[in-house]
């Protein structure tokens, strides 16, 4: 999966939700997980817990924060947000607004040690979006992942919902069309912030390795106010990981973690799986 190690590969992530439906629509899916929480574990005397693994720039949150404002249920919901990049977070953070900063946190954390950032069993929903999981590639990660997951999750009542992509995933992965240093694919995009600063991203190769694919790109942003002369603001060479996954081997691993399957959910890029704490 992408590295988001500076404040431009941050904007990028941003800039990709805003120009692609199909990853940005999943928020449809995560109001009526959210929905279903309040209707199938009413709470009385304390707030509802929402943790977002892998945040991101916390588009998930305030998606969810956004439609519960209108059902006037924000008041009663705690959402922290976790992610392992500065960048993302920072413009997590800058997002919130004011009214919204009782209700909205987030922490510098890994998923690999949710116990950092929850130290009970008091997460009423966990989300994992857009892949999150696959970022995990190291032998044994997966495993400890999901143990974490069951750790901070609310017993019987809490549910973590962890989407795999399509393009993640054995069965489809060889099907893909993929770049070559021959034939490297070319990416053009402009800053949501300042319609001068342009982005050129060039990826160049994409292999695999057992369950693990490889994917090399290198960013140029510049800028176009004199269109006769751009002016080099930033480089950097990445080498995205991701693991790869059979169909089902995240419900196959789950009671190694005592976690047990609720549903899947199958949209156009992706699976979402439903769990519970056994």
């Amino acid at each position: 999966m992408a590295t988001y190690d500076s404040p431009y590969r941050a904007e990028l992530y941003d800039i990709g939700f805003a120009q692609e439906d199909s990853f940005a629509s999943d928020g449809a899916v995560y109001w009526e997980a959210y929905r279903e929480m309040r209707t199938n574990a009413p709470r009385h005397n304390s707030p509802y817990f929402v943790l977002d693994v892998g945040t991101g720039t916390g588009r998930i949150i305030r998606g969810l924060l956004d439609r519960s404002k209108n059902e006037k249920s924000s008041d009663e919901t705690r959402f922290l947000g976790i992610d392992n990049s500065p960048h993302m977070l920072e413009r997590a953070r800058a997002a919130v607004a004011s009214t919204d900063q009782d209700h909205i946190s987030y922490q510098l954390a890994s998923a690999l040690d949710l116990k950092s950032a929850v130290s009970d069993s008091s997460v009423d929903l966990l989300l994992m979006a857009v892949g999150t999981i696959s970022h995990f590639s190291k032998p044994g990660e997966a495993e400890c992942l999901l143990e974490q997951v069951s750790q901070v999750l609310r017993p019987d009542s809490g549910r973590a919902y962890i989407s795999v992509l399509h393009m993640c995933q054995s069965s489809t992965f060889e099907n893909q069309p993929t770049p070559s240093e021959e034939q490297p694919w070319v990416v053009n995009q402009t800053s949501l912030s300042n319609p001068r600063i342009q982005y050129r991203q060039t990826y160049h190769t994409f292999h695999r390795e057992g369950n693990v694919s490889n994917i090399s790109s290198t960013l140029e942003v510049y800028d176009q106010t004199d269109p006769n002369a751009h002016r080099i603001l930033h480089q950097d060479k990445s080498t995205a990981i991701c693991r790869l996954w059979e169909d089902d081997e995240l419900i196959r691993l789950a009671p190694t973690a005592s976690l047990s399957h609720v549903k899947t959910i199958v949209r156009d890029n992706e699976h979402i799986y439903v769990f519970k704490k056994e």
